[in-house]
């Protein structure tokens, strides 16, 4: 069969353990991941892939019952706290832009989101992306730092 036409190999499938009990595999990202950036074509395309990972994973590894989700946060880190002191007016536009109007604490806003695709609650959740963000998916265009120098 020609190499174009071959089919890619799943991905990995998960440890025996896992086979046995209903499992859940869930990873990170950021809102940009699901934006489309000028100037940022790489990191785009490394965002992107995980939204495609994740969905591949929910078919790859849903035999054994195990659920593959997505989550993209929206946190008051150190990070964020520093970004702020270099560019507080780009920092503060992107807050602005949020219908919530405030960035999500680590532990009660993004690790509640993160139990919760942990949990029982979310066994027959797959391939999905859960944006905990304050609402800035829906907010319109993100503020694309390679415009603000």
């Amino acid at each position: 069969m020609p190499a174009s036409r071959r089919r890619s190999p799943p991905c990995r499938p998960p440890c025996p353990p896992c086979r046995r009990q209903a499992a859940d595999a869930s990873s990170t990202s950021d809102r940009y991941g699901e934006g489309i950036n000028e100037g940022l074509a790489a990191y785009n395309a490394a965002a992107w892939s995980l939204v495609g990972l994740t969905r591949t994973a929910a078919l790859d590894w849903g035999r054994y019952q195990i659920a593959s989700n997505l989550l993209l946060p929206l946190a008051d880190t150190p990070e964020l706290r520093r970004s702020h002191e270099r560019r507080p007016g780009v920092i503060d536009l992107m807050i602005g832009q949020l219908p919530l109007g405030r960035l999500g604490d680590p532990v009660e806003g993004i690790g509640a989101a993160a139990l919760f695709l942990a949990g029982d609650a979310c066994a027959f959740v797959n391939g999905e992306v859960i944006h905990a963000d304050g609402g800035q998916h829906v907010a319109g265009p993100v503020l694309n730092p390679a415009r603000f120098g």
